[in-house]
C-alpha cells in the first residue's frame, strides 16, 4: 500500500513563507514533516484495508482508530449486527474505538474498512475524467490544486506530486489569449486579450518566465514575476501565454483502487487544523535550517542572527495529547 499521509500543499507553505513560488526540494521537506508526524501521532488521512482480529464474547477493541466500515465478517460469514462505539466517535469527524455484537465474535473477525485518526474532507468545485493508467489530472482552473494534496475522486484516493510550474512539473498548456502589449521585466500588471480566460492564483508561463497571477480586473492581471526562481524578462506584444493546469498524480494511495473516472468530483483531505499548522511549521523550520547548510545558525553578528536549532516545535506534544486514544 503506498502511504500518503501529505498534511499540507506546496501553496501552503509558499504562501506562509511569502516565497516567491516553489523551489527546490521543498515537496520533499512537507514529505518529511508529515512522516515525523505520522510516526509520533498517527494517520489522519483515512487508509482503506482490512484488519483482522480474535472474537471475544460481545465486545472487541479494535486495537486501531476505525473511521468507517465496509463489511465485517465472523468466521468467515458477513455480518451486520454490530454497534460501533463510542456512537459520538472519538472527536468531531474522528474514529471509533470498539464494536459490539450480541452474538458475540467467535473466534476471528475480519474488518474492511477505513482506519484512521480523522476524516474531512473539502469539496474543491472541480470535476474531472481520467483514464485509469494516467498518472497526470488536467484541471480549468490551476489556482484549487497544488502539490502535497491528497484528493478523493470517487472511491480511489491521489497524491499530487508536481505542478505549478514547480519542481518536475508537467509542461503548462496554451491559452488562447495572447499578450497585448509589450511588457519590461519589472512591470507587474500584464494586459492580455481576455482575462476571462484565467483565475486569480494560477501560474502562468510566457517566454521562459513564469508569473503569478495576484489579482484580475477585466484583461488586465497583477502578477509577481519571476515566479518558481525564474528569470523576469521583457516580453513582445501578442507573446504567447501558456498556464499550468496539468498536474503529476500517484494513483490509488492509501489503499484505494485506481479506476477510470468520469466527469468525476474532487475533494480534499483536510487533517485537524492544529495537526496542519504541525506540518507547516515543521517543514518551514526544515527548510530554514537547510539553508544554514544544516548549522541552524542565519546571518551575522553585524545585521543579527537568527537560529534554527529545532525543527522539531515544542507544541508536538500538546497536539498529541489532543488525538491520544491510551486504550488501543
Amino acid at each position: 500500500m503506498s502511504n500518503a499521509q501529505i498534511l499540507c500543499s506546496v501553496t501552503e507553505l509558499v504562501t506562509d513563507l511569502r516565497l516567491n513560488g516553489d523551489e527546490p526540494r521543498l515537496m520533499q521537506r512537507i514529505r518529511d514533516a508529515s512522516q515525523f508526524i505520522l510516526r509520533n501521532l498517527g494517520r489522519f488521512i483515512p487508509a482503506t484495508e482490512t484488519r483482522i482480529l480474535q472474537g471475544v464474547s460481545m465486545e472487541t477493541n479494535l486495537g486501531a482508530p476505525l473511521l468507517s466500515i465496509s463489511a465485517v465478517r465472523v468466521d468467515g460469514i458477513t455480518v451486520t449486527d454490530y454497534s460501533p462505539y463510542p456512537s459520538s466517535r472519538c472527536w468531531e469527524n474522528g474514529p471509533y474505538t470498539w464494536l459490539t455484537r450480541a452474538a458475540g465474535w467467535g473466534s476471528r473477525v475480519e474488518i474492511d474498512g477505513q482506519w484512521g485518526l480523522y476524516d474531512d474532507r473539502q469539496d474543491m468545485g472541480i470535476t474531472i475524467n481520467q483514464l485509469i493508467e494516467s498518472t497526470s489530472l488536467v484541471v480549468a482552473n490551476g489556482s484549487l490544486l497544488s502539490p502535497g494534496m491528497v484528493l478523493l475522486i470517487s472511491s480511489e484516493q491521489e497524491l499530487i506530486t508536481a505542478g505549478n510550474g514547480g519542481e518536475r512539473s508537467p509542461a503548462p498548456t496554451a491559452a488562447v489569449s495572447l499578450l497585448n502589449g509589450a511588457i519590461d521585466n519589472a512591470s507587474e500588471e500584464i494586459t492580455v486579450d481576455n482575462g476571462a480566460e484565467f483565475y486569480a492564483g494560477e501560474v502562468l508561463q510566457i517566454g521562459t518566465e513564469d508569473l503569478y497571477i495576484r489579482k484580475i480586473g477585466g484583461n488586465q492581471l497583477v502578477c509577481s514575476r519571476g515566479w518558481n526562481s525564474t528569470t523576469k524578462a521583457a516580453h513582445i506584444n501578442d507573446a504567447p501565454i501558456s498556464v499550468y493546469r496539468t498536474y503529476t498524480v500517484l494513483r490509488a494511495v492509501n489503499g484505494t483502487t485506481a479506476a477510470a473516472q468520469a466527469n468525476e468530483t474532487i475533494q480534499r483531505y483536510l487533517p485537524p487544523a492544529d495537526v496542519h499548522w504541525l506540518a507547516l511549521q515543521i517543514a518551514a523550520l526544515m527548510r530554514q535550517k537547510a539553508l544554514t547548510a544544516f548549522g541552524g545558525r542565519a546571518g551575522n553578528s553585524d545585521l543579527g542572527e537568527t537560529f534554527y536549532i529545532n525543527e522539531f516545535p515544542r507544541q508536538i506534544a500538546d497536539v498529541r495529547a489532543n488525538y491520544s486514544i491510551p486504550y488501543l
